[in-house]
């Protein structure tokens, strides 16, 4: 095995190989299998699987303070890029799905998020929101952002109480 599997890459940044930034691992054949990889990668091949780290958590009603129900976030680098933690639950906090309403639209949770997400990249970058979600995929996209995703899944209170299945 590599002696140093993760080291810095020519910018000073602790990459996989000093090739690869962790996050970007998952699909990067050329690290997993030696058949795919190439000098001076293929020697101490493989550095990284595609073996999951898996966990499990119990929540406790006493952690979603003062609701009847919680969220589970999941959003790439892109989205965490202009916003915290802290900013997310405040944001879910104020919001509320109305399942009863009439109306033809109703907001999802990942849709708030992704509203601030962009309003705070617009300030962050002093470009208007419209100038944002215009620019054309590859270099130019990649000098003001990372690609966003968000995935946001309402636990309800029957959810939580019930625990892990």
């Amino acid at each position: 095995t590599d002696p140093k599997p993760i080291r810095a890459n020519s910018a000073g940044v602790m990459s996989v190989a000093g090739s690869l930034h962790p996050t970007r691992a998952i699909g990067d054949a050329y690290l997993k299998h030696s058949q795919y990889s190439f000098p001076p990668f293929d020697e101490y091949c493989p550095y990284i699987d595609c073996k999951p780290d898996v966990s499990v958590r119990c929540i406790r009603m006493s952690e979603v303070a003062g609701t009847n129900y919680g969220y589970l976030v999941l959003a790439t680098d892109g989205v965490w890029d202009y916003s915290s933690c802290d900013d997310i639950c405040s944001w879910l906090s104020s919001y509320q799905f109305d399942s009863s309403s009439n109306d033809s639209y109703n907001q999802t949770a990942a849709e708030v998020i992704m509203e601030n997400v962009l309003d705070n990249m617009r300030r962050k970058v002093n470009r208007s929101r419209r100038a944002l979600t215009v620019l054309p995929k590859g270099i130019a996209r990649r000098k003001v952002h990372d690609d966003m995703t968000v995935l946001a899944v309402r636990l309800d209170e029957v959810l939580l109480k019930s625990g892990p299945t």
